[in-house]
């Protein structure tokens, strides 16, 4: 069966995934990107500042970093859109004997009934104006003190004055007993990339073949959000390191961290 992915409206970056396909794109997640470097990062900060014990994070996906924070003793909640994830998440954490809470919701609109002591936007392709609105936003849902974190992406130097680059590649990954290949696509367009990547999944009832797309806005080295005079101070800026093929290329993560006022 063929299911591809409806096209996204180019005025929104929400992303609605087919059926029964977030296994495959959590799985590929997993695989490619440095979840528990990302959280020795995040735990190193926090450790520093001697004051975090609640962790929530927008966008859990799969729960794989509060999994890894579950480790270092933090209370981790979870939200995400996305109903599939959160089963994912759930039966996980109870695989894993974590006690996290993950609960589905819509970050754009709502955010939690409670406060916590840090929040993390990781691995979320949004827009630089949406994480801005974000994290303004979330300054209702930080205790006193609290800190805002938030995974970002800056273009390689080499790439800078290149306004147009594409890049292709394929990878390939079996996912409790499925093979199934991926083909991505990059553009890089200005201060953008736009990210095409198809799935091709051998299942048992037959091939099945769907869409992942996202847009990822760029920063420059020295770029910065623009919330610091609004509710926060900037503290720390880090580079993450990361697996060969965690960045879409041309590209670095990055993790800026907030206190709120």
């Amino acid at each position: 069966m063929v299911n591809m992915m409806p096209a996204r409206a180019e005025n929104t970056w929400k992303v609605t995934y087919p059926e029964d396909c977030i296994k495959y794109i959590e799985a590929f997640r997993r695989h490619y990107w440095d979840h528990q470097g990302t959280c020795k990062l995040l735990h190193e900060f926090f450790s520093q500042q001697g004051n975090v014990h609640s962790v929530c994070e927008l966008g859990s996906g799969a729960g794989t970093n509060l999994i890894y924070l579950d480790d270092y003793g933090y209370q981790c909640f979870g939200y995400d859109s996305n109903q599939e994830s959160i089963v994912l998440s759930q039966r996980r954490a109870e695989s894993n004997e974590k006690n996290i809470e993950f609960n589905l919701l819509d970050f754009s609109k709502n955010l939690p009934n409670c406060q916590f002591n840090a929040v993390v936007s990781l691995f979320v392709p949004i827009s630089l104006e949406d994480m801005e609105k974000l994290a303004q936003s979330c300054l209702q849902i930080l205790k006193p003190g609290g800190y805002f974190a938030c995974m970002l992406l800056a273009v390689l130097p080499e790439f800078e004055a290149i306004p147009e680059h594409n890049v292709t590649n394929t990878e390939f990954l079996e996912v409790d007993g499925t093979s199934v290949i991926r083909f991505n696509y990059y553009k890089k367009s200005g201060d953008q990339i736009q990210y095409d990547g198809v799935y091709f999944a051998g299942e048992s009832q037959g091939p099945r073949m769907f869409q992942d797309r996202d847009r990822y806005d760029l920063l420059t080295k020295e770029q910065m959000l623009k919330i610091a005079d609004t509710g926060y101070r900037h503290i720390y800026r880090t580079r993450i390191q990361g697996k060969p093929d965690q960045c879409p290329p041309m590209t670095y993560e990055v993790i800026d961290f907030f206190q709120k006022n």
